[in-house]
């Protein structure tokens, strides 16, 4: 009977351990995802909010928006792994990476900044000053 209770006993604690560690593990798996699903809340409502992006910044981050979501969902039917939250949170900082560059680039006009417009402006003084100096265009005979 003792060498029962000693190969018994400690399989049981085992089994006991173990059956304590899981619900705490899925727990925090759960956790996790409620804390993707309100990043990604969060994001969406700052995306709707900014008023310094253009029409078609505004709607290309909306698209990333709600891709990222539809991939959450898609994870998050049988709960999220450690690389599907990691590789959502990866997109969730790329996203609002590329929210605070284009809300912050000044122009309201998606890939055109205040310096290229300016680089375009004296280029076309530099062409019409030397149209001035050299008597309309030097090319043509």
């Amino acid at each position: 009977m003792r060498k029962l209770t000693k190969v018994i006993a400690p399989t049981l604690l085992a089994a006991l351990a173990l059956g304590a560690a899981m619900p705490a593990q899925a727990a925090q798996i759960h956790q996790r995802g409620y804390s993707i699903g309100a990043e990604i809340s969060q994001l969406e409502r700052a995306v709707n909010r900014s008023s310094r992006l253009s029409r078609h910044e505004a709607a290309s981050l909306k698209r990333d928006v709600y891709k990222l979501k539809e991939t959450f969902r898609a994870y998050s039917r049988n709960g999220l792994s450690r690389s599907e939250y990691r590789a959502l949170d990866n997109r969730i900082d790329q996203i609002q990476l590329r929210l605070q560059r284009e809300s912050r680039d000044g122009n309201r006009y998606a890939g055109n900044t205040k310096a290229d417009y300016r680089v375009k402006d004296s280029v076309k003084i530099d062409h019409q000053q030397d149209r001035a100096q050299h008597g309309g265009n030097q090319y043509r005979r």
